[in-house]
C-alpha cells in the first residue's frame, strides 16, 4: 500500500439534487469493516427502488440489509446481485436521464434520475446489461479500490447515486 492512497475515495454524484438524502454507512450496526456485498433493485426504463446489503467478513451468515431507498410496491421481487465470499465490486456503470414525471396526469417535473446502474467484479462477473435503457453512460472505476458502500438520494425513484471505495488491502 503506497502511503498516498487514502483509505476511502468518494466517487462522482450521479443524477439529480432532489429527494432526501441517504448514506448507508449511517445505518445503525455499520462499521468501517462493512463493505457491499449485494443489492436487490427494481427497474425497467427507469431505477424505482434499491436495496443494498453488506458485510463485515467474507461470510454469507453476516449480512447487513440496507434500508429500501426509492418507494417499492410491496409485489415487487427485484433484481437481486450478490458477491461470491471472494468477490467484490470494481467497477460500476452509471446511465442517468431526464424523466418527466406526472402527478395524476399533472405535469410534476423534469429531474435527472438514475435509471440504471450496474456492477462489475474483480472475479469477472456482472449484474444484468444496461445497454438498452436510454440515458447518458458513466462508468466509475478506481485502480486499487473496491466498492465499500453507496448514499444518493431518492423519493418515488433512486434521484441520485453515490459510491464509496475502500482502498484494497493485499491479504
Amino acid at each position: 500500500m503506497s502511503l498516498g492512497n487514502p483509505p476511502i475515495i468518494a466517487g462522482e454524484k450521479f443524477g439529480d439534487i432532489q429527494g432526501s438524502a441517504f448514506d448507508d454507512s449511517l445505518m445503525n450496526s455499520f462499521t468501517s469493516f462493512h463493505y457491499f456485498r449485494g443489492i436487490i433493485m427494481q427497474t425497467d426504463d427507469i431505477l424505482h427502488w434499491i436495496q443494498c446489503f453488506y458485510s463485515s467478513n467474507s461470510s454469507s451468515e453476516d449480512f447487513l440489509p440496507g434500508i429500501i431507498h426509492g418507494i417499492r410496491d410491496p409485489t415487487d421481487l427485484g433484481e437481486p446481485f450478490f458477491l461470491d465470499e471472494d468477490e467484490q465490486i470494481n467497477k460500476v456503470q452509471v446511465k442517468v436521464r431526464n424523466v418527466k414525471l406526472y402527478n395524476n396526469n399533472v405535469p410534476a417535473g423534469n429531474p435527472r434520475l438514475v435509471v440504471a446502474v450496474r456492477f462489475f467484479t474483480t472475479k469477472g462477473r456482472s449484474s444484468p446489461d444496461i445497454s438498452q435503457v436510454t440515458g447518458d453512460n458513466y462508468t466509475e472505476k478506481y485502480s486499487g479500490y473496491t466498492l465499500g458502500y453507496i448514499a444518493g438520494r431518492s423519493g418515488r425513484y433512486i434521484n441520485q447515486l453515490q459510491f464509496y471505495w475502500y482502498l484494497t488491502m493485499n491479504k
